[in-house]
């Protein structure tokens, strides 16, 4: 896996800041082009962006439909970031009570809005638990903001291990006299060496040496 943590801002120019350190939807970033085809890739904080429902048929397989009402105009770039580089925004696939989608609260409790999410790649949808990808509140923290947590269930592929290859011979065609003799020639003809081994008319010297100009 591989972890990007650029910071978090408040102004208009400080947020220019926090998406030009991510890729740029025009350009081959950095990060994302580096993760390997076997690593899962996460990109997961606080956003401060609104996606909304309105989005999920525009961008369909990077968002869901359960978020927001609407979308801002820093969701949209969070749409465009996770639409080049082929990630969805998981926190919004399953249908949850709103108050299991809302993430930040305002001081007063009137405005409660998802400006988190956990963006995963697209090809492991299948993978994502979506019924235990949401907000879980009650987390102590002294903070505005609940916890999000996202459960994801890998299926590995299954690895065969090959056994042993074994050769298996035709022998019903030598029954053939043709395929028989043309067997018996070639592999006759690499053991023809050997048959002087059984001869007791030579030394032991000649045998030897028929034998090596037989081999070379």
């Amino acid at each position: 896996m591989r972890w990007k943590n650029i910071g978090e801002t408040t102004t208009e120019e400080g947020h220019k800041l926090y998406y030009s350190g991510l890729p740029d939807v025009h350009e081959q970033g950095e990060v994302v082009n580096k993760v390997l085809k076997k690593d899962i890739l996460i990109v997961q904080g606080d956003w401060n962006a609104k996606v909304g429902s309105d989005s999920y048929k525009t961008w369909k397989g990077t968002c869901g439909k359960y978020s927001n009402l609407s979308t801002n105009e820093r969701g949209q770039r969070l749409l465009e970031f996770g639409k080049y580089n082929n990630l969805l925004l998981a926190n919004t696939l399953g249908c949850h009570k709103k108050s299991r989608i809302t993430i930040w609260h305002s001081p007063n409790g009137e405005h409660h809005n998802q400006i988190d999410y956990i963006m995963v790649q697209q090809r492991f949808k299948a993978s994502i638990h979506t019924a235990k990808t949401r907000r879980f509140p009650g987390a102590d923290i002294g903070s505005d903001h609940d916890l999000v947590m996202m459960t994801l269930q890998v299926h590995l592929k299954k690895v065969t291990k090959q056994g042993p290859t074994w050769i298996k011979f035709d022998l019903d065609k030598l029954k053939n006299p043709q395929v028989a003799a043309i067997f018996e020639a070639q592999v006759g003809g690499r053991f023809a060496a050997l048959s002087i081994l059984d001869s007791n008319d030579q030394d032991i010297d000649t045998q030897v040496n028929m034998l090596n100009t037989a081999v070379t």
